[in-house]
């Protein structure tokens, strides 16, 4: 079934904003766009709207418009990730349909601290967390269980850890706490460093998800007795990782009982956090196969050599049916 869809993606600037379509073709949204001709080719009648501050301009197009779900690729406002919630929140408030996650789902998980809270409650085992607010102290820190990594609190795509976030001690703990709020203007989280595998579960559906094929991050070329940390560069910088061998490539060696508790508890984790679209949920796994939740991303990225499309092609979900099921969620 065909449907009117309005594409909303990021615009660099706000004078960047106006002509949507010839932006939606420059190199830096070729990405972008292949989702955008994927739905076109779909049989959908969508048009480009780019948005950076231009708010009023989306109103008045969503009003006027008469659209029957609004393909949600925009991930900032005014360049600020964090507002990625209160846009879900702007098209609720409209009574439009929109995919991927909804304001509220996107607000708990973006603080990462209060969905740990909530999935501990639950017996979902957690590393020792912490936050950082503005009453720690030396002899607080001190207590925490050594070494750890210290991240921003709300912060996505592993922005703010290096691998100076690897800690050892109380203090370098708190010196990495103030350097990210000095950096980037939010909280830090300390986590319980967890020797291990870094998986990554995909979840697709609705109020019954299916979880895909699991995925592995692979550290490289790195010792033994060396933190293994997912860091900005491990993940998003090309060069970085081809000169120390980092790769992410499907889970390998894990026996089918290990691999349906780890689907398991990731299709539980999202049930738990009301996640009903499709999200990349993130885990720890030790050696003896103990199992820690580390963080939940609604939204994760659709392009088509990601993490949740690539889990989808091993399923047989071709990324056409993919797209669609996710237009179809929004509509449901």
């Amino acid at each position: 079934m065909s449907s009117k869809v309005l594409f909303v993606f990021d615009a660099p600037t706000a004078t960047a904003s106006g002509d949507a379509g010839e932006l939606l073709k420059s190199e830096a949204f070729a990405e972008d766009l292949k989702v955008f001709k994927v739905i076109q080719k779909l049989g959908h009648d969508v048009k480009p709207f780019a948005i950076y501050d231009n708010l009023g301009e989306l109103f008045q197009e969503i009003r006027e418009g008469h659209y029957d779900l609004v393909f949600h690729q925009a991930e900032s406002f005014r360049g600020d990730r964090s507002h990625e919630a209160h846009l879900a929140a702007f098209y609720q408030l409209m009574g439009v349909p929109h995919t991927g996650a909804s304001s509220e789902v996107l607000t708990l998980c973006a603080d990462k601290s209060l969905a740990k809270k909530i999935l501990h409650h639950h017996h979902i085992r957690t590393p020792f967390f912490e936050t950082f607010g503005n009453d720690y102290s030396l002899e607080r820190v001190s207590l925490f269980p050594f070494p750890g990594i210290v991240k921003p609190l709300s912060l996505e795509g592993s922005e703010g850890i290096s691998q100076s976030s690897f800690v050892a001690t109380p203090k370098e703990a708190i010196a990495r706490a103030e350097w990210i709020r000095e950096k980037f203007g939010v909280d830090a989280i300390f986590e319980e460093y967890i020797d291990g595998r870094e998986l990554y579960v995909s979840i697709l559906g609705g109020k019954r998800p299916a979880s895909l094929p699991i995925r592995e991050h692979l550290f490289g070329d790195v010792d033994d007795s060396d933190p293994k940390i997912a860091t900005y560069n491990a993940k998003w910088n090309d060069e970085y990782r081809k000169k120390w061998g980092i790769k992410n490539t499907f889970a390998k060696g894990l026996s089918p009982a290990l691999e349906t508790k780890i689907q398991s508890t990731a299709k539980r984790i999202a049930r738990l956090l009301g996640i009903y679209t499709f999200a990349r949920i993130d885990f720890r796994m030790k050696a003896d196969g103990t199992l820690y939740f580390i963080e939940a991303n609604p939204n994760p990225c659709l392009y088509a050599d990601d993490e949740l499309a690539m889990s989808a092609a091993k399923a047989e979900i071709e990324y056409p049916d993919l797209i669609q099921k996710i237009i179809k969620a929004a509509l449901i």
